[in-house]
């Protein structure tokens, strides 16, 4: 499983987004995290990403912003099951859809 967290260096919580995924990454052996600079990388930001933080699992944006850390370690164990939303309903349902 890859969870890919997309950050800035001019982002003022993506710290926070860093330590939430490497935290969950430690406890869950089956996450392969990745920290994507959108700076330094901008080629590498899918079409779904549209600020920073965004966390995306396996190809899905599962949360727009820094999560709390119970709930990403919960939606990591799980992994890709639950709800999948439009991107339009992201932000009200915090479902996922893809990338």
């Amino acid at each position: 499983m890859k969870l890919q967290v997309f950050t800035s260096r001019h982002c003022l919580t993506c710290a926070d987004a860093i330590a939430a995924a490497s935290a969950c990454a430690a406890e869950l052996p089956h996450v392969d995290v990745e920290i994507v600079d959108v700076d330094t990388e901008p080629d590498r930001v899918p079409d779904g990403v549209l600020a920073v933080p965004t966390f995306v699992l396996d190809g899905r944006v599962i949360h727009l912003g820094t999560p709390a850390p119970e709930w990403l370690r919960d939606r990591l164990a799980q992994g890709r099951k639950g709800p999948t939303h439009e991107p339009h309903d992201l932000v009200e349902s915090q479902g996922a859809f893809d990338v």
